[in-house]
């Protein structure tokens, strides 16, 4: 977290503290325990007591708990469109793929996630691939 330091009064990196994602009912549960080392403080919308809700309940919790929501529905992507974030969206693209290749994905793409929502204020980063 900014402005966390150590003993030593010097910085301390929480670079895993600081993107933690709301993971939509469209993908497994079972993805936030497969991100919980790579993003921890992560959960699924089933843990939340989300099940069912709306997707602008869901906006909402994440909003209001610092999550950038994770899901395969464009209509998040619309939202941010329509309503600015937070929260911020990653939208994942593809059919047909496991917890275990869409946590791939969000590892394999932490670093450029972080730089499009935080060098370049991003609000919605896309994973095609």
């Amino acid at each position: 977290m900014p402005g966390v330091r150590g003993r030593s009064g010097t910085a301390v990196s929480n670079r895993n503290a600081e993107v933690r994602l709301l993971i939509d009912q469209n993908l497994s549960p079972q993805l936030a325990r497969l991100l919980g080392k790579e993003y921890p403080g992560s959960l699924h919308v089933r843990a939340a007591e989300l099940i069912g809700e709306s997707d602008i309940a869901i906006r909402v919790f994440a909003q209001n708990n610092e999550l950038i929501i994770v899901s395969r529905d464009f209509d998040f992507v619309e939202l941010v469109d329509l309503l600015g974030a937070p929260p911020k969206v990653i939208y994942i693209q593809g059919e047909n793929l496991s917890a275990q290749q869409c946590a791939d994905r969000l590892i394999r793409h932490r670093t450029a996630i972080e730089e499009a929502f935080d060098i370049f204020k991003r609000s919605v980063y896309v994973i095609r691939d």
